[in-house]
Parts: C-alpha cells; sequence; structure tokens
C-alpha cells in the first residue's frame, strides 16, 4: 500500500490556489512560493525551493487523486497578451506587457540581452485519461473532478472547441509558411505562434459539421469561449503585424463571416473585425481593452492535449515537453 504524505498548511494553500487560478505563471508561482514560505510558523514546510514544494504536492496527489501539477515550457511569442506580438515583431518587452506573457523561465533559450525566451506555466492537471480523453477535450470537461471542477461539455461543445485548435494551428503554420518563403524561418521554438479574431472564433460554429452542424448559438459560443480562457485553455493576445497580412485579411473575414450565401464557410485564414467601437469585450477575456482582440492556444491545451495539437497539425517538435519535479 502507497503511504500519501500529508501536506503541510503552506502547501494546501498553495493548492487551492493554483485550483482557483487554474493557471500560474511562473512568475506568480515563485511569489506564492516565497511568501508562504516566510510565514514557516504559520504554514509550516514548502520545501527547498518551488520545484521542490511542487514535487511534494505531486507526491500526494498522484496516487490519492490521480492528479499532478504539470509544468510546461514554451516560446513566449506562442504565450499570448502584448508581450507575444511584440516578440514576434522583433521587439522587446515592456512594463506595458501582460506579466504572464513577459516572465522568462529560469531554464531553456537564450534571448537578446540575456533574458530567455522560453516562459513557464503550472497548472493541476487529471493524470487518469483514456485514449478517448487524450484526443478530445474530455481530459478536463467531461471527467471532471472534485477538487479542480472544470466545466462539463456537451460533444457539440466539444467539437466546437477541436475546430477552434485547429483553426488557430493552421493559422501559425501558415505564419511558419510565410516565414520560410521569406528565407527567415519561424525562428519559433516550441509552441503555436497562430491566433484568430475573437469574431472569427466565434463564428466558428459555422463549421461544425455532420452531427454538431447548427446546434451552437451565439450565446453558447459566447460562454464556451469565455470559459475557455478563463480556465487557461485559449489566451487572449493581440494580432501578430505579419507584414500586413493580418489586417487584409481582418477586412475580407469580416465580409465573408457576416455574409450569408448559404455555402459552406471554411475560414483557413481567420483574423479580428476591425469594430473597435462596437463588440470588443466577452466576460473572462482578459480584461485588457480591445488591444487584446485575438486569440491563442493556452498553457492548458499543450499541458492536457499534446496528441489533439499533433492530431490537427502542430509538429512534434512543437508540441512542449512538460517538466517533472522530485519531492
Amino acid at each position: 500500500m502507497v503511504r500519501i504524505r500529508p501536506l503541510s498548511t503552506g502547501q494546501q494553500k498553495f493548492l487551492q490556489l493554483l485550483m482557483a487560478r487554474h493557471v500560474l505563471s511562473d512568475s506568480e508561482a515563485k511569489s506564492l512560493f516565497s511568501a508562504l514560505s516566510a510565514d514557516a510558523a504559520e504554514n509550516g514546510e514548502m520545501g527547498r525551493n518551488l520545484e521542490h514544494c511542487l514535487g511534494i504536492i505531486n507526491s500526494s496527489l498522484g496516487p490519492a487523486f490521480g492528479l499532478e501539477i504539470r509544468t510546461v515550457s514554451f516560446d513566449r511569442r506562442c504565450a499570448g497578451g502584448a508581450a507575444a506580438a511584440a516578440a514576434a515583431n522583433g521587439g522587446g518587452g515592456n512594463g506595458s506587457d501582460v506579466k504572464e506573457s513577459s516572465e522568462s523561465s529560469e531554464k531553456g533559450g537564450g534571448g537578446s540581452g540575456g533574458t530567455s525566451k522560453m516562459i513557464r506555466y503550472h497548472a493541476l492537471i487529471n493524470k487518469v485519461t483514456d485514449e478517448a480523453s487524450k484526443s478530445t477535450f474530455m481530459t478536463a470537461t467531461a471527467l471532471s473532478n472534485p477538487l479542480h471542477g472544470p466545466s462539463v461539455r456537451s460533444p457539440h461543445e466539444m467539437a466546437y472547441l477541436r475546430v477552434i485548435i485547429e483553426r488557430i494551428v493552421e493559422r501559425g503554420m501558415e505564419l511558419d509558411d510565410d516565414a520560410a518563403a521569406g528565407g527567415s524561418g519561424s525562428g519559433v521554438g516550441a509552441g503555436c505562434r497562430g491566433s484568430l479574431g475573437r469574431i472569427a472564433v466565434l463564428n466558428l460554429r459555422d463549421d461544425l459539421e455532420g452531427p454538431h452542424e447548427k446546434t451552437i448559438s451565439v450565446g453558447q459560443a459566447e460562454h464556451v469561449v469565455s470559459s475557455l480562457v478563463a480556465e487557461g485553455w485559449l489566451v487572449p493576445t493581440v494580432p501578430v503585424d505579419d507584414d500586413g497580412d493580418d489586417d487584409d485579411e481582418d477586412e475580407n473575414d469580416d465580409d465573408d463571416e457576416t455574409g450569408e450565401d448559404g455555402g459552406s464557410k471554411k475560414r483557413r485564414r481567420g483574423g479580428s473585425s476591425k469594430r473597435k467601437g462596437g463588440r470588443t469585450s466577452l466576460d473572462g477575456l482578459g480584461g485588457d481593452g480591445p488591444a487584446l482582440s485575438h486569440l491563442m492556444i493556452g498553457p492548458r491545451t499543450y499541458m492536457e492535449l499534446p496528441d489533439l495539437l499533433k492530431d490537427v497539425g502542430l509538429a512534434e517538435d512543437r508540441v512542449p515537453q512538460f517538466i517533472l519535479h522530485a519531492g
């Protein structure tokens, strides 16, 4: 019989906050660890450092609940927020960058000025999955557990989620192809730098086929997208300045999305509508104004759905590797 090590008060607090937030950046996790470690009298032993603390927590969570705190590291240009576009366009981060997107990993590729281009995230995930759940969003949506409590989605919603991920990956592949044609190469490590405008994401409900066709309303799509962002499956970002191509696509895509020709609409290059003064916000989409008008793949998708990412076309060497923690 496996003996489960009890967690200290501080480790329990760390776990509770992580569950409430769904995803923590490395800087947030380290700040929380430091704050809890500073009050050893109340919180007890935390561990030698953050990595050791995560390892201790995982040694209890795994045997008891089939859960673990998983850590993933990928290129910051694939991390969302204003910093992702700044990095993709050759600029550096600044004080206005989204915190999660400007944080550098302790390890990983080097960057200019000694700053790593890799960034790290932590999330609580379900380790107990079958083959079906690995290729769908059932990993944490249909297989909800009492500790994490994510949304339980219908088959139609899961089909919608798959279409969103597929289109974002396609957009990332197009950006890579454009960079390669220009002789510069993508220059991107692990991750996908594709993004779609929020309006385009909502309109992807019209791309559902077969038994899922016409099953998602606008209101349902808004709810699903909001929960995806809140839980870390998608992240808000600004569009990559692809030599002006995104701007042109936005106008064309807006016409396609609002037209009613009755035909099948396959948006292979989805941009955001330019309605800056109109429908620019959805509940849970980041709260940083209309500048963050696009959505990228979020950390939890990389952590929990690597097989799905490969299935929809993301190259295996672009799927981020997991970082293990020894307790």
